[in-house]
């Protein structure tokens, strides 16, 4: 293939208000190159670390928060290939990640587990889960407080068959061994004469994360005679002991959320039947709280699930030709409190990518709203915890309007930080830098990064552009 092709990362602090408080787009020098964040965390400092991909390969960057410069860049896994840009919005799952305070980065790519100086980037180990990068995969991760690291997936037993087996496992913080695993393989139905594969089962680890007490909370799936049970329960940190197991019934519990000042596990899915269903668990026990269904005749696919302190609850879910749709749920009892559609002005589906509570408590949402029949724009919506009113939006200048998504939200003090990719698959992007004011938007300073520059930057004039207003 001829020509140049690539999308650049871009990475962008948000202030809480309408306006940028500056944004970063880096590009990759390989033809064709695939350029993108595909996950954020941020440090206690406020500095963003990145993981996603420039030119193909692995990288994880370290952007200052002030200035949105790149402070270290690390690659990680590096190809030989030429690669195609990715096609916005459609994206495999983001790699989890995991700040370790101000010391060290923990994430996973597939089935391989690394750690990483916060300071400079460099690796201190890496561990892969058994043998092979396509034998496991792995969902989640959380530094315990010990400093253990905690993963959560699915293992494959055999390459030869199509059997997952669910998984978690506990890593020793300062140098990757492992200290114990949890594997739990379900039974098959039936045998059937039509299916060569019926007796593999599809078990999995779906999410993790830790209560009040540092223990873990697990959520996943095992099959039983054929037939998904969901479950949620606790496990010691230390050794895995297993202290409590939920069943989830009627619906399955792909989305995790804790909340540890309520003492609260708060798990969400699909509800057998139609639409969404939400159920809270008391931490220490795992008896449940309350259940709530949400869209029981129109559906929708819940994509994010947000514990806030006081226990309450923020879903966001895609709902097909009903748009976006985020939902406030009390603490006492799961009462809805509001509920808050995002469409765009074109007739196609707008899509959720993800959703953050900001420093006061109101959620901030990633959505891809479709502007005409064609065209998705990716839009960062601000609501009002109160009320479900929208306060502000904001959408990424540069390349084309649908040539652009917003991968992953993450808060860093009074500011979020919004990951993705952004332009033209045909046409080289530069690395782009800007400030604007909080009050009006107002861009202080713009900056375009250029690899082949001799300091990486060239600097523009501040434009005067308005770039986010509601």
């Amino acid at each position: 293939m001829g020509g140049r092709a690539g999308a650049a990362i871009v990475w962008t602090i948000l202030a809480v208000g309408p306006a940028l408080a500056w944004r970063v787009d880096l590009r990759g020098g390989r033809l064709h190159s695939q350029d993108v964040a595909r996950a954020a965390g941020v440090l206690p400092g406020g500095d963003a670390i990145l993981v996603g991909d420039l030119d193909c390969d692995a990288t994880v960057l370290r952007i200052d928060r002030t200035t949105g410069a790149v402070v270290w860049r690390s690659e990680l896994l590096t190809s030989p290939y030429e690669c195609l840009a990715p096609v916005p919005g459609v994206d495999s799952s983001p790699p989890p990640i995991a700040v370790d305070g101000d010391d060290a980065i923990v994430f996973a790519l597939g089935g391989l587990v690394l750690k990483l100086d916060a300071a400079t980037g460099v690796e201190r180990w890496r561990r892969q889960i058994d043998a092979g990068p396509f034998e496991t995969f792995l969902n989640a991760v959380v530094v315990d407080r010990a400093g253990g690291v905690a993963v959560a997936g699915a293992i494959l037993p055999d390459p030869g068959e199509p059997e997952y087996d669910f998984l978690v496992a506990s890593l020793d913080g300062a140098t990757g061994a492992e200290r114990w695993r949890l594997v739990r393989n379900g039974t098959p139905g039936p045998p059937d004469p039509e299916n060569a594969d019926w007796d593999d089962t599809s078990d999995e680890a779906t999410a993790l994360a830790l209560d009040g007490a540092g223990n873990l909370i697990v959520t996943g799936v095992v099959e039983r005679h054929g037939h998904p049970r969901w479950y949620a329960c606790q496990l010691a940190a230390d050794t895995g002991a297993v202290r409590w197991q939920q069943r989830i019934r009627r619906q399955d519990a792909r989305l995790l959320a804790v909340d540890v000042v309520s003492d609260e596990v708060v798990v969400a899915g699909f509800r057998d039947g139609g639409g969404v269903a939400v159920q809270a668990l008391h931490a220490a026990t795992g008896a449940r709280r309350w259940r709530r269904v949400l869209f029981p005749k129109t559906g929708g696919l819940p994509r994010s699930l947000l514990a806030a302190p006081a226990g309450d609850v923020f879903l966001a879910a895609w709902r097909g030709d009903h748009g976006v749709t985020a939902a406030h749920l009390a603490a006492d009892g799961g009462a809805v409190r509001w509920t808050q559609t995002l469409r765009g002005t074109g007739r196609g589906l707008d899509e959720v990518r993800g959703m953050v509570l900001d420093a006061t408590g109101n959620p901030v949402v990633s959505s891809r709203l479709h502007v005409d029949d064609q065209t998705i724009v990716p839009t960062v919506v601000a609501l009002s915890a109160a009320d479900g009113a929208e306060r502000w939006r904001w959408t990424p200048a540069g390349g084309r309007p649908g040539d652009a998504s917003i991968n992953a939200l993450a808060i860093a003090g009074t500011d979020v930080i919004a990951v993705g990719q952004v332009g033209d698959p045909a046409v080289d992007t530069d690395v782009l830098a800007a400030r604007l004011a909080s009050s009006d938007g107002a861009v202080g300073w713009e900056r375009h990064i250029d690899g082949g520059a001799a300091d990486g930057t060239t600097q523009r004039s501040p434009s005067r552009r308005r770039r986010a207003e509601t």
